[in-house]
């Protein structure tokens, strides 16, 4: 595992993160209501944040409004956000979300939405389940880069080897005094690891 910080990427994930934070810094640093934070109860919000996180397609057409509304009012996914280990999010996923909002008649899973709705809920738990995360975490871990994950949870398990090594504390103490912008910087470098730029054209897996 590598331990050297590397200034372009930590330069752009500091953008990354700063940008971020402009827009969904309500949502962010809400608190633990999940059920009254501005990201599910505003429409234009919870709107712009699919659209700047490439999420929208992955939610069936027509179906957004009724997405947000569960996210904000099913106590299931309340108890979700609780869980640290994203179990109950990998099964939350499965057994709610896909089956009524997922794409190609719920062939095609939204765990990216999901994951990205939960870290800006909760954001120093969760991390986003992103293709371009995952490929950063296994360029930190020292595996191949397209090494899969069979679950949320393995993946969400497996970022603690990185928001807890001694690269994090280095790019913490670079960082903001905030632990919620911390972490978003760590978000943001993680997917730089994995060769997201400021011009690529998905966040989504």
């Amino acid at each position: 595992m590598n331990i050297l910080i590397d200034d372009e990427k930590l330069s752009e994930a500091r953008e990354l993160a700063n940008r971020d934070y402009g827009l969904f810094r309500r949502a962010f640093e809400h608190g633990d209501d999940h059920s009254t934070n501005p990201l599910l109860t505003e429409y234009p919000l919870f709107q712009a944040f699919l659209s700047d996180y490439a999420i929208a397609r992955t939610v069936a057409r027509g179906k957004s409004d009724a997405f947000r509304k569960t996210l904000r009012d099913d106590p299931a996914f309340g108890a979700a956000l609780k869980d640290p280990t994203g179990r109950l999010l990998d099964q939350y996923h499965e057994q709610t979300l896909r089956p009524r909002f997922g794409t190609r008649d719920s062939q095609r899973g939204l765990l990216s939405a999901t994951s990205k709705f939960a870290t800006a809920l909760v954001p120093l738990v969760f991390v986003p389940w992103d293709q371009y995360a995952k490929k950063g975490l296994n360029v930190f871990l020292g595996r191949k880069s397209s090494a899969q994950f069979s679950t949320y949870e393995e993946f969400l398990g497996l970022c603690s080897n990185f928001l807890e090594s001694e690269l994090a504390l280095k790019i913490r103490q670079k960082s903001s005094r905030d632990p919620i912008f911390q972490r978003r910087v760590l978000d943001m470098y993680l997917m730089c690891l994995g060769d997201y730029t400021q011009s690529s054209t998905t966040k989504c897996s």
